[in-house]
């Protein structure tokens, strides 16, 4: 029973910062270089978590001027209403939330992870970890529809660094998958 118990946590800490970092992906593998790739599983929701995420241990704290320089051109309005999203995702993710933070992915990352997955991930993530909200935020770069992001929220292992996100019409989406 303690085995079994210290496995299950030890897989939903590993899912869990996998979920908040982001995978890379062949086509991110530059932004994510020194991101950790998860934990093999042969249990389909684990792969689901993994295929939602990845982690690395740098993030860091910027003011809303210091963003505006990292963003260079892009309006104020765009920096805000991806930090909002980033927000919105994390909170949806340690509340849990599922269906709000499902709706705040990519179409391409939906593809990859199922409602059901992530609901799953979402209760261990919360299960694990509580409710957890972004600490720290910076606007790495934003390039019309894509953008970087590197934020904490207060546990060493999930801070994320050049997390990539997309925009959806008028939405900004998670897409680290």
């Amino acid at each position: 029973m303690i085995r079994t118990r210290t496995l299950k946590i030890v897989g939903l800490a590993a899912v869990a910062t996998l979920v908040v970092a982001g995978c890379s992906s062949d086509d991110n593998d530059e932004a994510n270089e020194g991101t950790d790739g998860g934990v093999e599983s042969s249990e389909s929701t684990e792969n689901d978590a993994e295929n939602a995420t990845g982690a690395d241990e740098s993030a860091s704290e910027a003011t809303g001027e210091e963003a505006e320089e990292e963003t260079g051109d892009a309006p104020d309005d765009d920096a805000a209403a991806l930090e909002q999203a980033v927000r919105d995702y994390t909170t949806a993710l340690f509340a849990p939330d599922a269906d709000t933070g499902y709706a705040l992915l990519s179409e391409r990352c939906k593809s990859a992870m199922s409602a059901e997955g992530f609901s799953l991930l979402a209760e261990q993530s919360a299960e694990v970890y509580g409710a957890l909200e972004v600490e720290t935020f910076n606007v790495d770069e934003i390039d019309g529809d894509s953008a970087l992001v590197t934020y904490g929220v207060g546990v060493p292992s999930l801070d994320v660094a050049a997390q990539s996100w997309s925009r959806e019409g008028e939405s900004w989406l998670w897409d680290g998958c």
